[in-house]
């Protein structure tokens, strides 16, 4: 499970008996029967995050107390392979539990939102964040014209962007949170293919994660 390292976890305030995993739940407070509430073992950072989520390695792994059932609303989502390509204008969707627009947040009991998006060329993303260099582990999606993409509260949710195939795969994380998207200010996420060698070494590392 990969997540936004910098609010989610920040390294001096987690403790790991007040964190609850919550699976197969998309409408808020509602805990519906197939849902699966579990605790956490640990929380594995990268060990190149410095904080500066532009600069990459922004993305975090969770272990769990339990081996999940999968459902028919818990099931896995492919990992996008290393060196995974997406042209420019490749449909991709995220979701989150974050604001609907700036200072508007969701309703209670909301259901997860999710928004629409496009993979955009890092070069065009960078001069939209000068002076600010964004790492090549990271990638931009959104529009341009700001009508779609994370708000604040989003960190961690995932980016998945439909192949050729129709298959969809989980491409990347919410990283850069500056409120809402904004017209000529596409996202920045964390992207995955970028840390599958150290995803998997942290997954079959003795007595750290392991697939159940």
């Amino acid at each position: 499970m990969a997540h936004h390292v910098s609010s989610c976890f920040p390294r001096s305030s987690v403790n790991l008996q007040d964190l609850t995993i919550q699976l197969g739940e998309s409408v808020l407070y509602t805990n519906p029967q197939d849902s699966v509430s579990t605790a956490v073992i640990s929380i594995v950072r990268h060990p190149s995050f410095n904080g500066n989520v532009l600069q990459g390695s922004d993305v975090a792994l969770v272990k769990l107390a339990c081996t999940v059932p999968f459902s028919c609303t818990i099931r896995l989502v492919p990992l996008a392979s290393p060196g995974s390509y997406f042209l420019l204008g490749t449909l991709c969707w995220v979701t989150g539990w974050g604001d609907l627009r700036q200072n508007v947040a969701l309703l209670e009991p909301p259901p997860a939102a999710g928004g629409g998006c496009e993979h955009q060329q890092p070069a065009g993303c960078r001069r939209f964040y000068r002076p600010e260099p964004i790492a090549k582990e990271m990638l931009c999606a959104g529009y341009f014209q700001g009508q779609k993409g994370f708000c604040e509260g989003d960190s961690g949710g995932p980016l998945v962007c439909q192949l050729q195939d129709k298959r969809w795969v989980q491409v990347a994380v919410v990283s850069s949170i500056r409120g809402c998207v904004e017209p000529s200010l596409p996202g920045v996420y964390a992207r995955v293919s970028a840390y599958q060698p150290w995803i998997q070494h942290q997954v079959f590392l003795p007595g750290h994660l392991h697939r159940g």
